[in-house]
């Protein structure tokens, strides 16, 4: 642990002069992102040391900071907040904070530790940058980054993840670092939806039914509306989730190049994104997201804003990988979907074969197909999704998708199954919105239905 640099240290800067830590600190925030990472490593190293423990939260934030100084930051920060927690009575998220600071499997087994006590295949946890905000924020580089890199990926994982929930996907991103031996960064700076949205359902039917008893029909409909918006906001329909989380992700890109540059010149990033991830990763795409691959794995959508993507590099690579029957095909194929184009219908992405699972203990394959297909996959390595995805990040030649049964778990459209029960449940209603504006009004956070009627286009 640092000593805190007290009001009468100072540090030598460029050309001889003295400041202060906290100084130093704000010249680095006035600074562009591609020159912070300079001036803090001019700094001799008790110096740096010095600025760092002036204020290892801003420190630890700092998009372009070299990342072994945000790795030291982020550790301070994090010792810290553990004990504000502890003093604030929120135990549950300083335990969590506290098990990540925990020793893990190094993914990298090659670059053992030898011990006196023998080898030692454990290594530190190392985060970028930590947050006590929201659902919790975090990114964590698993793996190793260094001059022989060849590939880096930033892997931004989908609904339900939070810091509490993260440890399922620190160890799917461990094992596609030991795959594709190099570093993979999970990226949760920002929150994600929490519910996919049907939760609430129940509870809002119970209601509308409630109010026909005193009101008749009339009663069913708004009150109907009102449970369906209710359990809408805020889950895996909205986007504002990835609005928020874009721009953090851009900030990120452009901080991780400036390492590569430095650390790792000529190794390539990929960027995937599962199933909400996947929306923020195509939104970043449309805000100027700098990748020279991009997959979108059981994806809601290619991006939430209006337009297409803005990538710096001309000649990035896209893919999609959704397995048959996941039921996120329903999402990605609805008009006017919130989150986008379907990633696996959008020109200049090619679909991938999600395939079969690694063989069980009979030497059976199962399809990677239905509601668990929507994720399975990271949890298996021996997969063929999880194969082409390490093949994506490694150059290498994916294989290509394979028609293995419907897309659908029901063989229908979204079209084929809201706008009859819309109407079912409110013919004059709906009729008359139908007729006067030209859509199918929808709750909430989703985009209206554009119907193709006579004379309306």
């Amino acid at each position: 642990m640092h000593d805190l640099a007290t009001g009468d240290d100072t540090v030598t800067i460029g050309g001889g002069g003295q400041v202060t830590p906290a100084d130093a600190i704000n010249l680095l925030k006035g600074m562009d992102v591609g020159r912070r990472r300079d001036f803090l490593l001019s700094l001799s190293a008790s110096d740096r040391e010095r600025v760092i423990a002036a204020d290892p939260t801003t420190i630890a934030g700092l998009d372009g900071i070299d990342f072994p100084s945000r790795f030291a930051a982020s550790e301070i920060t994090m010792r810290t907040e553990i004990v504000r927690l502890e003093r604030a009575g929120n135990h549950r998220r300083a335990d969590t904070l506290r098990s990540l600071l925990a020793q893990s499997e190094n993914p990298s087994p090659d670059r053992t530790v030898r011990t006196p006590m023998g080898e030692d295949t454990d290594s530190e946890r190392t985060f970028l940058y930590t947050g006590d905000k929201g659902n919790g924020h975090l990114i964590e580089m698993v793996g190793e980054l260094n001059p022989d890199t060849r590939n880096v990926a930033v892997y931004v994982p989908g609904t339900g993840t939070r810091l509490e929930t993260m440890s399922g996907n620190v160890t799917a991103a461990r094992k596609l670092a030991a795959a594709t031996d190099g570093p993979v960064f999970v990226f949760l700076d920002g929150d994600l939806p929490q519910k996919l949205g049907y939760e609430g359902l129940g509870e809002g039917a119970k209601k509308s039914w409630r109010s026909a008893v005193p009101w008749g029909l009339a009663g069913v409909v708004p009150t109907a509306v009102d449970g369906v918006n209710d359990s809408l906001r805020d889950s895996a329909a909205d986007p504002r989730f990835a609005e928020e989380m874009a721009p953090r992700l851009v900030a990120f890109g452009k901080s991780l190049d400036t390492e590569l540059s430095a650390v790792a010149p000529g190794a390539t990033t990929t960027y995937v994104g599962h199933s909400y991830g996947g929306s923020v990763v195509g939104t970043a795409e449309q805000l100027g997201l700098r990748a020279d691959r991009v997959v979108y794995a059981s994806s809601a959508g290619t991006g939430v804003l209006e337009g297409g993507w803005h990538n710096p590099n001309p000649d990035v690579q896209r893919y999609s990988l959704t397995a048959p029957g996941d039921p996120i095909h329903y999402s990605q194929s609805l008009p006017d979907n919130p989150h986008g184009g379907d990633p696996d219908d959008t020109p200049g992405v090619t679909r991938l074969d999600t395939g079969y699972h690694g063989p069980d203990e009979n030497g059976h394959r199962a399809p990677v197909e239905g509601l668990a297909g929507h994720g399975s996959y990271w949890n298996d390595p021996g997969s063929d999704a999880f194969g082409n995805i390490v093949k994506v990040i490694r150059g290498e030649m994916p294989t290509a998708y394979v028609d293995r049964g419907s897309d659908y778990p029901i063989a229908a459209t979204v079209e084929d199954v809201l706008v009859p029960t819309t109407r079912f449940f409110s013919p004059p209603l709906a009729a008359a919105i139908d007729l006067a504006d030209g859509d199918l009004n929808l709750p909430g956070p989703l985009r209206d239905i554009k119907l193709r009627l006579p004379g309306l286009g």
